[in-house]
């Protein structure tokens, strides 16, 4: 399946604009690649009883071409910019393009890093971004093999400030 992915940001100190022109995510940055996860130690090996420790949140890392956000990208991780909030979205490229992927970010948001590189043989130099935050939900849309929505989105949220499932 083919797929289009954006990243959004709203509220906050600096302001964060993209220039994507997809129907669904127009002034939003286009991503190229991004990786994320979590995890968690558990106890079994020193003879616990098989109860976990506290959830590890990774930072979420993106890679974009450099773009009309990439300035405003590096203010804020420069200066430790707050932002409010900020979306991830993995879109279905065909059909209806429903965003099958969402990813939202929540409870101050930081720019943790930015590094830009290209070589010679590239038509566009890129950029990695890390961002860094408080809160998010994950969401999954289950689709009909057409592309269509198939019910309802299944989400999970999670907040390392509480350390509670929300």
């Amino acid at each position: 399946m083919a797929f289009d992915m954006h990243l959004k940001f709203k509220g906050g100190s600096v302001t964060i604009e993209g220039g994507s022109t997809h129907a669904k995510h127009k002034g939003e940055i286009p991503v190229l690649a991004w990786s994320w996860g979590a995890s968690n130690s558990g106890d079994l090996h020193s003879g616990g009883v098989s109860s976990g420790g506290k959830a590890h949140i990774q930072d979420i890392s993106i890679t974009k071409y450099v773009d009309k956000s990439s300035n405003a990208l590096l203010q804020a991780a420069c200066t430790g910019a707050r932002i409010e909030e900020a979306w991830l979205y993995v879109t279905n490229a065909t059909g209806e393009q429903t965003d099958y992927v969402t990813l939202h970010l929540s409870n101050g948001v930081l720019i943790t890093s930015v590094s830009t590189g290209g070589s010679g043989g590239e038509d566009r130099l890129t950029e990695n971004i890390t961002l860094h935050f408080g809160k998010f939900q994950y969401g999954f849309q289950p689709q009909k093999p057409d592309g269509t929505a198939d019910g309802a989105a299944k989400t999970f949220t999670y907040d390392m400030q509480a350390v509670a499932k929300g």
